[in-house]
């Protein structure tokens, strides 16, 4: 009895302390009870002191039993399931519940739009405004100027389709759970393809790999696409594996919503049918399996086709504009240095030696004729998200290795078989050895992630709803806002007016904020502190506004962050000064706008 009870506490004292490691710490209200932790090291320590305290009490032979009876009914497929709940878990923990970012605030506001039925914001106030007409200025991060007279989204719609439908059936915070959810799937259906292709124990290495990828991690974190369209897409695969008509419409329908996600990896399609037609040669020919993929596939072609089309005036136009000059040959050097260094710096060289082990896919790792195959196919597809993005416009953070998350599962699922083969052929020390060389990978991940900046520190973007609440609270309702990287949360949030300042011709600042009083919409200016040289770079000798002669309307500097955000009225210079009202506490979720206002009537 004694045994059993340190046993357990042992167990959940070690499965506390990483969960607050994994997570960087949380917090949980219930019923009016409070839970916090944020300190893995007091739980680490209980832990093994109550397990070398088992180990006593048990004796060699009653460790050995355990291990038995574990090996009986603890099975890969049991480990995965919970590691897919885990990433979940973590991600919900970590979430700000809130869009800041352009990307975020795009695909969030682009689901109010699809629930809305309508896709195009009117901007009335730019046919009355005295300056060049000039819609950007009118569009935050997120958004361009429309074909008519108004802003349209930039992102593509899967998500954001995703997203109205949780919202429409669980309230705005659900649009939320859609990236967590999405990496739980990509974890589950990673280790069904290892599983599939070589054994279980290199299905649940895969999935550890991936669930603790530092590229992951890093994403799970904000409403964007990353980690959905790799989701799908590794779904997409797996069922392709499939040798039923069943299987192929699901490969072509999970296709779909890869599409719609992200369309630019549309050839990821074609590789999967020519796969699917391949497969169903030897079975008489059968045409029926790679017609139906091809029928689960053409609805989001034709849709994401239509909805190019309706918003930017061409089936093969893109949001983030032309695409000759988003991809170019001339940024493939630049590239791949930098996306080389930044996978063997966070996901260590064993992704390398996956991705070569698809690409060259020896008898002496993958056993059949089925998994030398399928191991192929993996490959084909990494090398379709490689070759697009490798010559993508270049970027200085090693996050942006978020564009390649729908390669991962072929390097994992690589690296997990040629570890699994390994230890084949080796003793039980040395796959002891060499299964904890693996697991130390995934927590060599989890550490780089926390070290890099994976997880938010301080308010992070939480920082954006809590300034907007501070507009809201310090300006009139008709009043409109002159910032930048706000512009986008400011309008969802507090529900203001916003012109972007960085997007406003230098010599009309002065003449919009005269005509914006006369028209009685007051006029403000935020701006976070390292927008001021931005600002007065800009403006130079081109307005009569001198900040640093301005006392601010509110201000936000929470004791816990460096971030800084000033409100500014730029027709009270001297004041009077208003009271800067509280900052906000911060919320698991903050409703925007128009959710508040529905729900007050």
């Amino acid at each position: 009895m004694l045994r059993r009870i340190t046993g357990g506490l042992a167990f959940a004292a070690l499965a506390w302390a990483l969960a607050v490691w994994l997570s960087g710490g949380f917090s949980l209200t219930a019923g009016g009870l409070r839970v916090s932790a944020n300190d893995p090291l007091r739980p680490l320590v209980l832990g093994v002191l109550l397990a070398a305290l088992h180990v006593f009490i048990a004796r060699p032979a009653g460790i050995r039993a355990e291990l038995a009876w574990a090996r009986a009914r603890v099975q890969p497929v049991h480990v995965a399931a919970l590691l897919a709940v885990a990433i979940v878990v973590v991600a919900l923990s970590q979430t700000a519940w809130v869009v800041g970012g352009a990307d975020a605030y795009s695909y969030v506001s682009q689901a109010d739009l699809w629930l809305q039925g309508e896709l195009e914001t009117p901007m009335p106030i730019a046919d009355q405004a005295p300056w060049p007409r000039d819609l950007s200025v009118f569009a935050p991060f997120g958004y361009r100027p429309s074909q008519g007279s108004g802003i349209v989204p930039v992102t593509a719609p899967g998500l954001s389709l995703i997203m109205a439908g949780f919202k429409a059936v669980a309230g705005h915070c659900a649009v939320f759970w859609v990236v967590p959810l999405s990496a739980g799937m990509l974890v589950w259906v990673t280790f069904a393809i290892g599983r599939r292709l070589a054994t279980p124990a290199a299905g649940l290495a895969a999935a550890w790999l991936v669930a603790t990828s530092p590229a992951v991690l890093a994403m799970v974190v904000s409403p964007m696409s990353d980690v959905p369209v790799a989701a799908f897409w590794t779904l997409a695969m797996l069922c392709a594996f499939g040798d039923t008509r069943r299987s192929a419409l699901g490969a072509g329908l999970a296709s779909a919503i890869a599409i719609l996600v992200r369309p630019n990896l549309v050839p990821i399609a074609a590789v999967l049918g020519l796969w699917i037609a391949w497969r169903s040669l030897p079975r008489r020919p059968d045409v029926v399996a790679p017609a139906l993929y091809a029928a689960g596939v053409l609805p989001g072609v034709l849709f994401i086709a239509w909805v190019n089309r309706r918003l930017y005036g061409s089936p093969l136009a893109s949001g983030y504009g032309n695409l000759s000059e988003l991809f170019a040959l001339h940024n493939l050097p630049v590239n791949i240095a930098r996306y080389g260094r930044w996978l063997i710096e966070s996901q260590t060289p064993l992704f390398l030696v996956g991705g070569a082990a698809v690409l060259i896919p020896l008898r002496s790792i993958w056993k059949t004729a089925e998994a030398r195959a399928g191991a192929l196919l993996l490959a084909l597809v990494g090398l379709v998200v490689w070759a697009m993005y490798i010559i993508y416009r270049p970027f200085e953070d090693w996050w942006y290795l978020r564009y390649m998350l729908t390669s991962w599962p072929a390097m994992a699922v690589g690296g997990a078989a040629v570890a699994a083969r390994l230890a084949d052929g080796w003793g039980w020390r040395a796959r002891v050895v060499l299964w904890s060389g693996v697991a130390a990978v995934g927590v060599y991940g989890v550490g780089f992630a926390r070290t890099h900046g994976a997880f938010p520190s301080g308010d992070g973007d939480y920082r954006y709803a809590a300034i907007a609440g501070l507009v809201e609270q310090s300006t009139p309702p008709s009043s409109v806002i002159i910032t930048s990287q706000h512009a986008g949360p400011i309008t969802y949030y507090s529900g203001r007016l916003t012109l972007r300042f960085d997007a406003m011709d230098p010599a009309w600042l002065d003449r919009t904020v005269d005509w914006l009083a006369a028209q009685g919409r007051q006029p403000f200016l935020l701006l976070e502190d390292w927008e001021r040289p931005q600002f007065e770079q800009r403006f130079a000798g081109k307005t009569r506004f001198d900040l640093a002669f301005y006392a601010p309307v509110a201000i936000y500097h929470p004791s816990r962050s460096t971030d800084v955000a000033f409100l500014f009225d730029p027709l009270r210079p001297n004041g009077p000064t208003m009271q800067p009202p509280p900052v906000p506490r911060r919320a698991q979720c903050v409703l925007p706008m128009r959710d508040r206002t529905s729900r007050d009537r």
